[in-house]
Parts: structure tokens; C-alpha cells; sequence
């Protein structure tokens, strides 16, 4: 497995899963912002408009002088004698149109902390109907608590008052006992020293009534009118679409990770490295076309460079032999896997480099074999039932061409006609008993290979290429591909990415249509093309 593998919770992972996933915060943004747009266009239109209020101490105790007025004054009370039914019904008459659950809805209020300051707001559907409550709800507020403070100065008066009445009714009783008793007696002088204690209470009540009448019981007073504070009109809709933007992006932030760890396909080179499949080598198109040339052709001879670079599997020494097996993460119904034109290009690279080099395809269609046959120019050997990559003595149904095109290299065919047991027993019996293999050998595995030809191929092979496909390959696949590897004690040498999609073989056709196609029979009298001779449906 390769040394560099990414950090799979890194940060570099969460932006890369943001540039990937950018169209999703991109969607999710754009509805967010449309949504706060939507709604602040559509939103019936509000307006809060607010009052201040002094309010006057009224206290049961109001000869308490010792407490501060804000003392005397319980916030929670005066909260619920602005919303009481009263006051309500009272605003309501006044403003007319306006009914009184109405105004209990959009009526708030608050006593500051260590003051004896209310502040009541009241919003509405414009700007003159909400100052036009405001400014009722505090006169009717304040008629309402002066009303229930002279209705308890006057109770208040009205007890002493009795008391007083009947003070003024003993003192008579007293002043008539010391007329009627002897001068100078006892009598008289209880009598003169009760009527004494009388007076002094008298006078105490008188006091007291006074004082009571003295009490400002006008409630409180307007400190500044709604009208001269303004009103404001809802939240500004620059505001809403703002917070729709930032909900979208949050939304966004979520559904992005959650695609992400969903999808679970390859995006980019990091998830390659994290399957233990990287570094990534080259990046080719999926429809390859032969010969290759520019970018692509170095790109492959990097491959080989790689490879070079690497002592042989089965050669410490370091001996001119090597064996690259080309390992595909696509299933079983992927017309493309096995990779076989990209076995052939890397193939026909490894030819460019000096020596002989063999292509070993196990398990691809005839179909397919037909296709790159044209694209080669493909003719059976002389020891056409050969059935190992050396041309030694093989099974049946194993075919092996040479290139006329590229007369160095050689292609040898395991048909899977005869069942996947049948093609990996022909496979591990020519890979493990060849004798002079060539310089450079790819070794391409079709669907019909599995789990065991891939094991096998990674056992015999001096090393491994992926082949992963972005946007397509699973990284499960991939990492189990990898472990397969790892448990045969095989070395993966990177990984090739293929992108795009791959043309229908009547596309190939076409573009082969003027190519000049060799039909010099072979040595043993068989045609040279592999399309027009259909050598991949003979058999022994």
C-alpha cells in the first residue's frame, strides 16, 4: 500500500468536500435568500409605535417615606394592569375600528429596573394606527390607575372618617360625665383625662385624612408621546433575505457532508490516496484511441517510469523483466471493465521503450477483441493455441496475435467462453510457468476474472494498477480492491483515473472506416485482421 495516504478527517477534506459539492450550497443559498425575499415581499405590513410613561407611587402604605418610589412600585402588577380587560375595553371604545383582542395582541410592555418608567408598545398595520394606540393605551393606562387610586384614597378616607365620627361621640359622652359629676371628684377626673386621650386620637385621624387627601392619585404622566418616538415598520427586507442566506447556507453546510458521505463515489485524488490506492499517475480519457500520442502517450511511459523505478516482485536483483497487472474497480455489467484499451496503450508504450512487449487479456469479450484487433492490426502467431504469455505450450482456448501495426508487440487472449475457472486455471498455469517472458508484460483482467483472478494477478505480478474512474468508481470498491492486494502480499504501484464516458463500438467503427486494414494471410493462412476473420470464435 502507498505511504501517503490523506488524512480522511483533515480540514483540507472538509474544503475539498465544499469545492465539490459547491452547486448544492450554491442551490441551497439561492433558495434561502428567494425564501427571506418571498416572505418579506408576502408578509402583511406591520408598524410598532411606543410610549413612555412616568408612573406615580401609589402604595398601600403611603406614609412609608423610608423606601425609595421604585421600591414602591411592583413591575409584574403594572404589566398586567396595562393588558387588563378594562384598559383594553377602554382603548378599544376610543379607537373604534379596532377591537380589544386586537390590541391585547399587539400590546407589549416593561418597567425599567430601578425606575419608575413604563414602556409600552403597540403595533398595528400602519404607522398612524399604531401611534394612535399607542397613545390611547397609556392615557386609558393611566386614567384607569389613577381611578383605582382615588377609589382607594377615598375607602381609606371614608374608614378614618367613621372612626373620627365616632371619637367626636365619646369625647360628648366624657365632657357630659365630668358636667354631671361634683366638682374636683374622682369621677370628673377620669372623665377629663379620658376626653384628653379622645382629642389627641382626633387630631391623630385628623392628620391622617389630610394626608390622604393630599396623595396625587392622577396615576402618572406621559413623558413622551408615540408620535414624537415614531414608529418603525418590521424587520427591514434587506435583513430577511440576509437571514434566508444564512439559513440556505447552513442548510447547505448540511446537505452538502450528507451527499458526500452518501454518494460515496471517487471525486478527486484524496479519495484515492485515502483507499490506499494512490498516488493517482496519470489522468487519461476513458475512450482511448491507438496509437496515443502528446499528453496522453507521456502520461503512460510515466507509468512505466514508475515501475522502472521499482525492483521487480520475483527479481531482487533487479532483472529486465516486468510484469504490470491492471486491476479494475467496475462490475460485472461495465462494458469497459478490464480496461483492455487501456492494457493496449500502455502496452504499445512499453513496446516504444525498447523490446519485446505481450498484452495478457483474461476474460474480455470477443466483442472487444474484435475492436482492438482493428485497432492494432492484429494476426494469429504460428503457434496460435499457444497458451501462455511466453508461447509455451497452453490449454485450449487461448489465442495469442501478433501486431503488425507494432511488430514488437504481442497480445495473448484467455477466452472466458470456457467459464471463469476455466480462463484463471489457463491464466495462473501461463503467468506461473513462463519462460521467457518479454520485456514488458500488461496484464489486463476482465469481470469474468473476480476476486481470485485479481489475487492471482496481484500474487505473479511485480505490481499493480488501479484503475478508478471519477464519478463512477465506489470508494468501497476501490478500498476492497486494495485490501486484495495487501492480502497476497502484492505492491500497488498508483493508480490510473479514466474520465469521461466511453463511445459505442459503431463510433469506433466509423473512425476506423478509412483506415487501411492488412489482409495478408499469416504464416499459417489465416487472415491477418481479427475483425474479419473472427480468430477470437475459434476454438481447438
Amino acid at each position: 500500500m502507498h505511504a501517503g495516504q490523506a488524512d480522511p478527517w483533515g480540514l483540507g477534506r472538509y474544503g475539498r468536500v465544499l469545492r465539490r459539492r459547491w452547486i448544492v450550497l450554491l442551490v441551497c443559498a439561492a433558495l434561502g435568500a428567494g425564501i427571506g425575499g418571498a416572505y418579506a415581499a408576502l408578509r402583511p405590513s406591520t408598524a410598532t409605535a411606543a410610549a413612555m410613561v412616568n408612573l406615580n407611587v401609589i402604595s398601600q402604605d403611603p406614609f412609608d417615606l423610608q423606601r425609595e418610589p421604585s421600591g414602591l412600585i411592583d413591575a409584574q402588577t403594572e404589566v398586567q394592569t396595562v393588558r387588563s380587560s378594562e384598559v383594553v375595553a377602554r382603548a378599544a371604545e376610543k379607537l373604534e375600528s379596532t377591537t380589544p383582542a386586537e390590541i391585547r395582541d399587539g400590546l407589549r410592555a416593561e418597567v425599567y429596573p430601578d425606575a419608575t418608567v413604563l414602556r409600552l408598545t403597540y403595533t398595528a398595520g400602519s404607522v398612524e394606527e399604531a401611534v394612535a394606540g399607542a397613545d390611547r393605551i397609556a392615557e386609558e393606562f393611566l386614567a384607569y390607575r389613577g381611578s383605582l387610586a382615588r377609589q382607594r384614597v377615598a375607602n381609606a378616607v371614608e374608614q378614618l372618617s367613621r372612626r373620627r365620627d365616632l371619637l367626636r361621640d365619646d369625647v360628648l359622652a366624657a365632657t357630659r360625665e365630668i358636667a354631671d359629676a361634683p366638682a374636683g371628684s374622682r369621677m370628673a377626673g377620669a372623665a377629663a383625662q379620658e376626653r384628653d386621650i379622645l382629642d389627641s386620637e382626633i387630631e391623630e385621624l385628623l392628620l391622617r385624612i389630610g394626608e390622604l387627601s393630599a396623595i396625587e392619585t392622577t396615576g402618572g404622566t406621559v413623558i413622551t408621546n408615540a408620535g414624537d418616538i415614531g414608529a418603525t415598520t418590521g424587520r427591514p427586507p434587506a435583513l430577511l433575505v440576509a437571514g434566508g442566506l444564512l439559513a440556505g447556507l447552513l442548510l447547505g453546510l448540511v446537505l452538502a457532508f450528507a451527499r458526500d458521505a452518501l454518494d460515496g463515489r471517487v471525486r478527486d485524488e484524496d479519495d484515492v490516496l485515502v483507499s490506499g490506492a494512490g498516488p493517482v499517475l496519470a489522468r487519461l480519457p476513458q475512450d482511448l484511441r491507438l496509437p496515443t500520442r502528446g499528453a496522453v502517450q507521456d502520461a503512460l511511459l510515466r507509468v512505466w517510469q514508475f515501475l522502472d523505478q521499482a525492483p521487480p516482485a520475483d527479481a531482487p536483483d533487479g532483472g529486465p523483466h516486468r510484469v504490470l497487472a491492471v486491476l479494475d474497480t467496475a462490475g460485472r455489467d461495465d462494458a469497459e471493465a478490464g480496461a483492455p484499451s487501456l492494457g493496449a496503450a500502455l502496452t504499445v508504450a512499453a513496446a516504444g521503450l525498447g523490446g519485446d512487449a505481450e498484452l495478457v487479456l483474461v476474460g474480455v469479450t470477443q466483442q472487444r477483441m474484435r475492436a482492438l484487433g482493428a485497432e492494432l492490426q492484429l494476426h494469429q502467431e504460428d503457434d496460435a493455441r499457444a497458451g501462455s504469455p511466453a508461447g509455451s505450450t497452453g490449454a485450449a482456448g487461448t489465442v495469442a496475435y501478433r501486431s503488425t501495426r507494432h511488430p514488437e508487440l504481442r497480445v495473448c487472449w484467455f477466452d472466458p467462453q470456457g467459464g471463469e475457472a476455466a480462463a484463471l486455471a489457463r491464466f495462473g498455469e501461463a503467468l506461473a510457468q513462463r519462460g521467457a517472458p518479454a520485456t514488458r508484460t500488461v496484464v489486463c483482467l476482465g469481470p469474468a476474472a473476480g476476486t481470485a483472478g485479481r489475487m492471482l494477478a496481484a500474487r505473479l505480478a511485480d505490481a499493480v494498477l488501479v484503475v478508478a474512474r471519477t464519478g463512477r468508481t465506489r470508494r468501497t470498491a476501490l478500498a476492497a480492491l486494495v485490501s486484495d492486494v495487501v492480502a497476497v502480499d502484492g505492491r500497488v504501484l498508483g493508480a490510473v483515473d479514466l474520465r469521461g464516458r466511453t463511445r459505442p463500438e459503431r463510433d469506433h467503427a466509423l473512425d476506423r472506416r478509412d483506415e487501411p486494414v492488412d489482409t495478408t494471410p499469416g504464416p499459417a493462412g489465416q487472415p491477418s485482421s481479427p475483425e474479419s476473420s473472427d480468430p477470437v470464435g475459434t476454438r481447438a
